[in-house]
């Protein structure tokens, strides 16, 4: 019989950088690797999301997203030691396009740090969960 030993080293997020946008939600410079499935043209499937923007951000950044049914949705935002450190509750969404703005405070209210950090958006529709994330960066880097 071979035996495995289980690996118990941490999971690390490799942060593969930002999909840049401005405050109007263009994108200046992307990172293909946030934010699938992509909103684009045409009927999407069950939902599809924008990059976050404005990131880099200071203070507020949104998450536009789109939905077909009614879903509960909710955000989870993790920094580099994959540790989460803030969470924005559920809430239902109705079909369409919606948006969750959230001010870059911790759980304990206070403001993040400059870095990099990792946001997930959570859905649940009718039992099924789905996932999307992209990484945001806090602070102007000139």
């Amino acid at each position: 019989m071979i035996g495995c030993k289980k690996d118990t080293s941490p999971i690390i997020i490799s942060f593969s950088g930002i999909t840049e946008t401005d405050e109007f939600n263009l994108v200046l410079r992307d990172d293909p690797d946030d934010w699938q499935p992509r909103c684009v043209s045409g009927i999407p499937n069950n939902f599809c999301i924008l990059p976050a923007y404005p990131n880099p951000t200071d203070t507020l950044i949104t998450f536009l997203f789109y939905v077909r049914d009614t879903v509960e949705v909710s955000i989870r935002i993790d920094d580099k030691p994959n540790k989460t450190i803030a969470f924005i509750e559920p809430v239902n969404v109705p079909p369409g396009l919606n948006k969750v703005r959230w001010i870059t405070k911790d759980s304990n209210g206070n403001y993040l740090t400059n870095g990099i950090y990792r946001a997930y958006l959570n859905l649940n529709l009718n039992g099924i969960r789905y996932e999307s994330y992209g990484d945001i960066q806090i602070g102007f880097q000139y």
